[in-house]
């Protein structure tokens, strides 16, 4: 995310003094430097969508789940264009036991993954979130689905291991189990 963070940042066409800054500590993990850098301008400038899209990301390095959503969901409603933005909600929501709303986040997420550097890398990671999702839910149908997938190409994982075991296991299928 690092990179995508800083080339989108670079492509800001309005001018936001801090944001350089702000991704420069957003870079180096330092997500409180960060957030106070980025609400300078989001005061200014409430409809800015990049800085609503980083400032999610840092509370959700910072793990507070809740003004992720609130800045990721922002994001979104001023149509972000970004695969992170959409990911890290859905990443946001599974933290919180939300898990519909992961999924509707990671649905929106899907057809952008084409777009990211390493393609193939992010629809991985996205469907080994909404598989995860679907398996609390027991949606275990849609979880074989996503699951499935995953395996196919990175079986190394044993939790999407056992998640389709029993997923399999809960749709009577014991042979696949």
């Amino acid at each position: 995310l690092s990179a995508f963070i800083l080339a989108a940042a670079l492509s800001v066409r309005t001018a936001h003094s801090d944001y350089k800054q702000a991704v420069a500590y957003y870079n180096q993990r330092q997500y409180d430097k960060a957030i106070q850098e980025l609400k300078k301008d989001l005061d200014s400038n409430p409809d800015w969508e990049f800085g609503h899209r980083l400032l999610g990301l840092c509370y959700l390095g910072l793990r507070n789940n809740a003004l992720a959503v609130s800045s990721l969901s922002r994001a979104a409603q001023l149509k972000s264009p970004a695969f992170a933005t959409y990911y890290a909600l859905g990443q946001a929501y599974f933290n919180m036991q939300k898990y519909d709303n992961c999924i509707a986040a990671l649905n929106q997420a899907e057809p952008l993954a084409v777009k990211e550097k390493d393609p193939e890398k992010e629809a991985l990671r996205l469907l080994k979130l909404r598989g995860a999702a679907h398996f609390e839910l027991q949606r275990y149908s849609d979880a074989v689905e996503d699951l499935t997938r995953v395996l196919r190409q990175n079986p190394s994982d044993w939790t999407d291991h056992y998640r389709l075991g029993i997923s399999y296991f809960k749709l009577n299928r014991t042979e696949e189990a």
